[in-house]
């Protein structure tokens, strides 16, 4: 029965849409990570159950010209996403950036490395679920030394992904639903009367 009372709402094509905000290692100790966003803020997709799409987000660079010791350390990195549609909300994906130096300086990097996507559930069951995934990316590349600046900079991909769109209750069901609220609510003050005229 609860079967027929429950519809997908992947009828049409389900319209995703979010902002976003990289929050990263701005002062030393660290690696300095500078970033600009790439992608439209908020960002507009309208996805089937079982659809993705990968676009760049933003790009990442320091302007740092050397690995020294306190760069080697990882520091946090995050992007926040808030979504508008298809329901408001939020979902953060998490990572760490750190400046890498191999055969005694010689070859000299930024890596970033997210910690895995994240999930956003909605829907009134909360079994709607949309998947957000960064790409792990090397910056600023040199040899001995850093190759500072945006223009070495590395573009990081998201890619966005509707694993199951939300059950909702069908329309029809909502309206009986509600005659059904009105019926028992008659009902009840009937009796209330009854109960009251014999007192």
């Amino acid at each position: 029965m609860l079967a027929l009372l429950l519809v997908s709402a992947g009828a049409q094509a389900t319209q995703i849409q979010a902002g976003y905000t990289v929050v990263a290692n701005e002062t030393d100790p660290g690696l300095v990570i500078e970033n600009m966003d790439i992608a439209s803020n908020p960002f507009t997709f309208d996805l089937d159950p079982g659809d993705s799409v990968t676009f760049d987000l933003f790009k990442i660079w320091t302007n740092e010209g050397t690995v020294n010791g306190d760069d080697q350390d990882p520091m946090g990195i995050a992007v926040n996403f808030d979504f508008i549609l298809p329901e408001v909300g939020g979902s953060t994906v998490s990572g760490d950036t750190v400046g890498n130096s191999v055969l005694f300086g010689l070859y000299q990097e930024g890596m970033l490395t997210w910690n895995g996507p994240a999930d956003f559930f909605y829907g009134p069951f909360g079994d709607g679920q949309i998947q957000i995934s960064l790409s792990d990316e090397t910056f600023n590349e040199g040899l001995f030394g850093l190759d500072g600046g945006k223009r070495n900079g590395a573009r990081v991909a998201a890619t966005l992904s509707l694993i199951a769109d939300a059950t909702v209750a069908a329309p029809g069901t909502i309206a009986m639903f509600a005659l059904a609220l009105v019926g028992l609510g008659f009902v009840a003050r009937r009796r209330r009367s009854g109960f009251d005229s014999t007192i």
